[in-house]
């Protein structure tokens, strides 16, 4: 790996100049050496802005806050989450624990709180218990206004709205892929199951993909077992993008086989089969912000036109004009975002426009729906020859057995114009994915930030 000749780090860290082997100047200057190529130095974004994202092997400063609150909450101070990280907020203090998920995360965390506030009522100047208090009501406020998003959106899917749910990604190695997304990116195994040919199918999330939770609706990842592809593509025809609570840990993403194409401001990954990920820090509802596609410019309308008329998204043709900060992935002129709502709320598509496309989007997208049946009717319904019209790959129900169903109910669309190279759309049905979901897991706050500090 070259050696950047920048100076010293601009985050000021607590250790000395050498990490793990690594002087300052090495870990901040992260270059991609392409095969059979020149290590080439990094797009910077900026001198001074790497503060906020690097120094991730620092002891005792702040973390990536995937695991806790499922990477959905707002930076807390280093003092507390170390000290309850370390165990000095006793796991005793929880007498009450839950029994068998019988009652919602909500409850589980206003129970909490009420311990806390009880204890520190005897002890007001325990910062350790202070610090747990600001966590838990941060947390409770997160999961109310998240479970009013999600009763809302539970109405709109059942009369006939749609909600992006999540990615099909064929990889080689699902081993890899699972270490990466999860150790690395700070994703969850959510649940798993094998194809009728006895491949493996592991989705991941943050957090649980259920809409009847109070922190669910997490956007996933399906990442289906293919042992035929080939060892690694560099994937040009799409990305994804991530936001993160908390600066990424550069240490655990080269641990899990990332490799940090550029890191100022904001990260370019790659996962171990070549896939593209950008990470920014953003507090976000849900981290999974979208699936970015690039198609061909002259296709672009086309392109909107299917996953609005056909799919039932909504296109957001300012996105690409609006200015960002340097800590954040630029956008590119001229894309449209794809979405089903609030944008904020829900994962969305990019389509990028480009003036040529080499490679068609590895990747489909899952969006829920009450009836693939009545989606599929108007699918088929619009004349082929209308701009964006799509066309019926394959309906009915995916081979079960699964954990409550079957078998699921799926309607794959895709584009009738064989000149229109998108993702095409797997529409399920949500009673269907609902029956598959596995029980919710809680446990103490401290015990997930103990997890989070592993």
């Amino acid at each position: 790996m070259a050696v950047s000749q920048r100076g010293p780090c601009a985050c000021a860290c607590p250790r000395g100049g050498q990490v793990r082997g690594r002087s300052r100047p090495q870990r901040h200057g992260l270059q991609r050496r392409a095969k059979g190529r020149q290590a080439a130095p990094l797009s910077g974004q900026g001198g001074q802005q790497e503060s906020r994202m690097c120094c991730p092997d620092n002891a005792g400063e702040q973390q990536p806050t995937a695991a806790l609150g499922w990477g959905r909450r707002k930076v807390v101070t280093n003092f507390a989450a170390a000290s309850i990280a370390l165990g000095i907020a006793s796991e005793a203090s929880v007498s009450w624990a839950l029994a068998k998920g019988d009652e919602g995360i909500l409850q589980y965390r206003k129970k909490e709180l009420e311990d806390v506030v009880s204890r520190l009522s005897s002890d007001p100047k325990n910062n350790v218990l202070t610090g747990e208090k600001y966590l838990l009501e941060s947390e409770t406020k997160r999961i109310e206004k998240n479970a009013a998003f999600l009763g809302a959106k539970r109405s709109d899917v059942k009369s006939g709205g749609g909600f992006i749910q999540h990615a099909v990604l064929e990889v080689r190695d699902i081993d890899k892929a699972v270490t990466f997304w999860t150790k690395g990116i700070g994703m969850s195994v959510n649940r798993e199951r094998k194809t009728p040919e006895g491949k493996r199918v592991v989705f991941v999330s943050f957090g649980p993909e259920t809409l009847n939770v109070g922190d669910g609706g997490m956007f996933s990842l399906e990442l289906t077992e293919n042992p035929s592809l080939p060892a690694e593509v560099e994937s040009r025809s799409f990305f994804f993008q991530i936001c993160q609570t908390n600066a990424v840990r550069v240490s655990k993403l080269y641990n899990a086989g990332g490799e940090i194409v550029s890191g100022y401001g904001w990260f370019d990954i790659l996962a171990p089969e070549g896939h593209k990920v950008r990470v920014y820090v953003e507090n976000r509802r849900d981290p999974f912000e979208l699936i970015g596609v690039r198609v061909k410019a002259s296709t672009l309308d086309q392109a909107v036109a299917f996953y609005e008329r056909t799919c039932g998204m909504t296109a957001d043709r300012s996105y690409g004009n609006v200015k960002v900060g340097t800590f954040e992935p630029p956008r590119e002129e001229g894309s449209v975002l794809m979405t089903y709502g609030t944008p904020s709320d829900n994962t969305g598509i990019l389509l990028i426009p480009q003036k040529e496309v080499d490679s068609r989007p590895e990747v489909k997208v899952a969006v829920l729906t009450d009836d693939v049946y009545k989606r599929e009717k108007n699918v088929t319904s619009t004349t082929s020859s209308v701009a964006g019209a799509g066309e019926t790959a394959f309906i009915g129900s995916v081979p079960g057995p699964f954990l409550g169903n079957s078998g699921t109910k799926i309607a794959v669309v895709k584009p009738s114009a064989g000149t229109l190279v998108v993702p095409p759309v797997i529409f399920v049905d949500y009673e269907d994915f609902e029956s598959e979901q596995p029980a919710p897991k809680i446990q103490p706050i401290t015990k997930e930030i103990q997890a989070l500090s592993g």
